[in-house]
């Protein structure tokens, strides 16, 4: 009984040091990295005190709308909230419920409709919360098990980093402008050299428990005072070439379990391999502008049919 005893307090022990070390000597890993420019954009949107347009997604949204358009046009300051797919469609949309507030207007734009509802991607996931953990507690308890599973590969990572001082070296958190987009250098056009992302890129399935999480989502925005609508991803052409079927499929399926407005077509986002950058997710600087004009084509109108 003793050496139980021995053993669990030995183990409490170890626990408490790892606890200690990891949070006050290698927090955050990457201070200035891609995942901590998240922290800035929460910020923007605690800091507009008037309703707002959040946009939420993952790097399709960080890399292809320009806020500065859509912000004039409408007439409502923006916070771009896109980040990264791999952290699943979810994750930082649960870190965001405290920002939306009455008069907002909340624009979803999913990459893909067959994610699971929740992150994806523990490791990376730490890479947000080791910048602020008091986000935490925004966390939903389905996500603990990817978090718990992903701490070791993100505390093997940030020790090298800490080891080698080269975590305080990385600083893409400057590729953000102040509404949230990446502008990294994407005006070279086209740099893809291994071919596009997905060969099976409409899949027509939509996975019924990720739109069950969105119909939740726009309750709790509505209870907020304000509204959510959703949006298309950017298509790049050679990829719709005998899937039109499947793509129209997938969008009656999607308006189908939706509870909420689907404001957009999906062959409206189709854009030529010229105006995407690195992957068939990111546009570069003229398909942004295409997208982001589209986008505000669509939103005008849905507002005009809602009498918003």
């Amino acid at each position: 009984m003793k050496k139980k005893i021995l053993f669990v307090l030995k183990s409490l022990a170890l626990f408490g040091l790892v606890l200690f070390f990891s949070v006050h000597i290698i927090m955050p890993a990457l201070p200035n990295g891609y995942m901590a420019a998240f922290i800035d954009k929460l910020e923007r949107a605690n800091s507009i005190s008037s309703s707002k347009i959040i946009l939420m997604g993952g790097s399709s949204v960080a890399f292809g709308i320009r806020s500065d358009m859509l912000e004039k046009s409408l007439e409502m300051p923006v916070v771009n909230m896109g980040l990264h797919a791999g952290l699943g469609q979810t994750f930082c949309m649960d870190l965001a419920q405290k920002v939306i507030c009455e008069g907002d207007i909340v624009i979803i734009m999913p990459e893909a409709y067959d994610y699971i509802d929740g992150v994806v991607d523990g490791t990376l996931a730490w890479l947000i919360l080791d910048n602020d953990l008091t986000l935490l507690a925004d966390v939903r308890p389905t996500d603990y098990k990817s978090l718990i599973e992903g701490f070791p590969a993100y505390l093997k990572r940030a020790c090298m980093y800490w080891t080698k001082e080269t975590g305080k070296k990385v600083d893409a958190r400057k590729d953000y402008n102040e509404y949230g987009d990446n502008i990294s250098g994407r005006e070279a056009g086209n740099i893809m050299e291994g071919g596009y992302i997905s060969s099976e890129f409409f899949r027509v399935a939509v996975n019924n428990e990720l739109m069950a999480y969105y119909n939740n989502y726009s309750q709790y925005v509505q209870g907020q005072g304000a509204i959510m609508v959703m949006a298309s991803m950017p298509i790049i052409e050679p990829l719709v070439a005998g899937h039109e079927d499947e793509a129209e499929l997938r969008q009656e399926k999607v308006e189908e379990l939706a509870e909420f407005p689907v404001i957009s077509e999906w062959e409206d986002y189709v854009y030529p391999v010229e105006y995407f950058y690195d992957t068939n997710y990111h546009l570069n600087g003229v398909g942004s502008l295409l997208r982001t004009q589209q986008l505000i084509d669509d939103i005008k109108r849905w507002m005009e049919d809602e009498d918003i």
